[in-house]
């Protein structure tokens, strides 16, 4: 166990926080801590030593977000706020190997600032002293024992979302067009094959090509036609089936309108006999 570890875990005993070590590979990144550990990244903190006006401070802020320098010098009211030198780190934060820093004041009493997205939380887990180590605990107890100065001072990285390049879509007339063309092909050809039947004129032709191919154009599209395709074929089942069930009911209706005739007949064939004496 490390000196910081040894240290913190002192701190949070004397207070009777609840606290868990959790040990994992080795990781190099907040976010590769967070996923060996099996913490949610919005749940582990990464810990970042800067400068503001050449004073070492602490920033903390979830592992899935990072640093907006901007909105720090407009929250802190200050001109030069930067992240600390590798050469400088040693000299702040000598019990710590890089990128393992916990966000605590440590020996020499850095101001911490805690960044605002992590209110979201109710449990943070952080890197302590070493690569392979991080403890978890709840945001309270964390909140209690190091009295972090609360801003907002993060953003959502710039290559989170990227960039969706879409398939080049072919103008709508273009298949309009090839599908018409495609459409007129089959009925000039059914109109040339039909032997001895009467010919349809090539205004009809070209006509019934054009609806077919609007039809097809609306039915095939590579984005939007599998919907419609869908729609359509939702009812023409519909309409099957409501065919289906006029069909039965009417089957049903004529069986008994059928025995309803048969009975009369039988009723007129054997006349009713009288029982008084």
């Amino acid at each position: 166990m490390n000196a910081a570890m040894e240290r913190l875990q002192d701190e949070l005993r004397n207070r009777g926080a609840h606290y868990e070590v959790i040990e994992h590979p080795a990781a190099h990144t907040a976010q590769e801590a967070a996923a060996a550990g099996h913490i949610p990244g919005h749940m582990f903190l990464k810990t970042v030593v800067g400068m503001v006006n050449e004073q070492p401070v602490v920033f903390a802020l979830q592992a899935t977000r990072e640093i907006d320098f901007a909105a720090l010098r407009s929250v802190l009211g200050v001109e030069a706020v930067r992240m600390a030198r590798k050469e400088e780190l040693a000299g702040i934060v000598p019990d710590c190997e890089p990128g393992a820093l916990p966000p605590v004041p440590g020996p020499n009493a850095l101001p911490v600032y805690l960044d605002g997205a992590v209110l979201g939380t109710s449990e943070i887990a952080f890197a302590v002293g070493s690569p392979e180590a991080a403890i978890r605990l709840s945001l309270d107890d964390y909140r209690q024992l190091v009295s972090p100065r609360v801003i907002d001072f993060s953003r959502a990285p710039a290559n989170e979302q990227p960039r969706r390049v879409q398939a080049r879509r072919p103008r709508r007339w273009w298949r309009l067009l090839a599908t018409t063309a495609g459409g007129a092909a089959a009925l000039i050809g059914g109109r040339f094959a039909l032997s001895g039947a009467r010919r349809w004129p090539l205004p009809a032709t070209l006509a019934g090509g054009a609806v077919l191919g609007a039809a097809g154009a609306a039915l095939l599209d590579p984005h939007s036609g599998a919907r419609r395709r869908a729609l359509v074929r939702d009812k023409g089942w519909h309409y099957v089936r409501q065919l289906g069930r006029s069909t039965r009911s009417a089957g049903v209706r004529a069986v008994h309108r059928t025995g309803g005739v048969g009975s009369q007949l039988r009723g007129r064939g054997h006349p009713r006999r009288s029982s008084t004496p």
